[in-house]
């Protein structure tokens, strides 16, 4: 089988943990658990740029593991939504993880305005760079880590170095995640720590569409119609 993101469905059986989801294909042979939150790596003033982090680990039958370490990015420009891989510093400890899931796409174009300014964005694919345990326990054990996302074709890739406070919130989440497939002992800074709720949608009260058509009624009245 290869290192392609699946999609997955049908008969599999699920089991939901805090931090990951559970799911083996019994045609495949293969336990699936993805991350059930979605770390945001950008800038939280960045309109365009954009880097969307999740994890997932393929536990097979025979005893073959393999985890991914997934990004989906948004970018300004055609092929800059593109994954190429990701590198990590921990404590001086270089780790490179390459994108295996695509080569190169040219992502979903979108448009969308904030105040005054509209903005073109291209929302690539997921990308997946493979990652083992032990490199996941080097990554989570340093007490500095840094980590560089590397993006874009092979004539113009560009690369991304995350904030502090962004690798921060990353780390933790790959900690969480570590704790729940492979060592439930570990890290118990994060034990307690929970996904962030999803933010609720604004609804409208419906008392307020009454009195929106009650005025509107009355100014119509009032101007003879």
């Amino acid at each position: 089988m290869s290192d392609n993101e699946v999609t997955k469905g049908g008969a599999n059986v699920k089991k939901k943990g805090v931090h990951v989801t559970h799911e083996y294909d019994q045609f495949e042979k293969v336990t699936y658990s993805n991350s059930t939150w979605v770390v945001n790596a950008h800038d939280p003033k960045e309109n365009v740029l954009r880097f969307f982090v999740t994890m997932q680990r393929r536990v097979w039958d025979d005893g073959k593991v393999k985890n991914f370490f997934q990004v989906r990015m948004c970018h300004h420009k055609r092929y800059g939504a593109s994954l190429r891989e990701v590198k990590f510093n921990a404590d001086g400890t270089s780790i490179l993880t390459k994108n295996t899931y695509y080569t190169l796409d040219a992502g979903v174009k979108k448009q969308f305005k904030k105040g005054k300014k509209v903005y073109t964005q291209w929302r690539g694919k997921k990308g997946g760079c493979a990652i083992t345990d032990e490199e996941l326990k080097t990554i989570c054990d340093a007490s500095n880590t840094n980590i560089r996302i590397i993006a874009g074709d092979s004539g113009s890739s560009k690369y991304y170095d995350i904030s502090d406070q962004r690798t921060v919130d990353v780390v933790e989440f790959m900690k969480c995640y570590y704790r729940e497939c492979v060592d439930n002992n570990a890290y118990p800074e994060v034990a307690d720590m929970l996904p962030p709720k999803p933010k609720k949608k604004m609804q409208i009260p419906w008392w307020y569409w009454v009195v929106g058509i009650l005025i509107l009624g009355g100014i119509a009245n009032l101007a003879g119609y």
